[in-house]
């Protein structure tokens, strides 16, 4: 009996020991790597402000790269009130409705947009209106989408709600 519980002990100190050893390993991985001190960074909250002016752009090159920057700005500002909308929506089949809206309306952008290209008399220049195209409608979609919300959330608290909104 006496050996059992020898054994016990020895087992529970080891364990003790790892952990110990874990912990300030730990302990010191976190202060060598500063990007790890620093994993709980605050998200940035995208608005409409944010969407750069692209109608500066020296060249066609940089009008490009801002006009796609617009783009992934603007579509997750549309993904940010949609899924604000699914979340005040508890019926399920209304939920399911706009998810196909939703779908519907971004396979129709990008034909509209597609079509822009296809008409472009050069590649680039076709390349910069499509995605000129995109972010207008991605702006004309969010101020739909807003509508849809204030609808769903009514009077003076949507005009909060969207305001807070990203």
């Amino acid at each position: 009996m006496q050996r059992h519980m020898q054994n016990i002990s020895f087992l529970v100190i080891v364990g003790v020991l790892l952990s110990c050893a874990f912990f300030f390993s730990e302990q010191v991985s976190v202060g060598e790597d500063p990007q790890n001190a620093n994993a709980t960074a605050i998200p940035v909250i995208e608005t409409r402000e944010n969407l750069p002016d692209c109608s500066a752009a020296p060249n066609d090159d940089a009008a490009l790269a801002c006009f796609q920057e617009s783009v992934e700005i603007s579509q997750r500002l549309v993904d940010h009130i949609s899924e604000q909308i699914l979340s005040q929506e508890t019926d399920p089949a209304r939920r399911l409705d706009f998810v196909d809206l939703q779908q519907a309306w971004e396979t129709s952008r990008d034909a509209d947009c597609h079509f822009v290209l296809d008409q472009a008399a050069s590649e680039e220049v076709g390349e910069i209106g499509r995605e000129k195209c995109l972010m207008e409608r991605n702006l004309s979609r969010l101020d739909q989408l807003e509508s849809y919300f204030c609808t769903a959330a009514g009077g003076a608290s949507c005009d909060a709600s969207v305001q807070s909104l990203p």
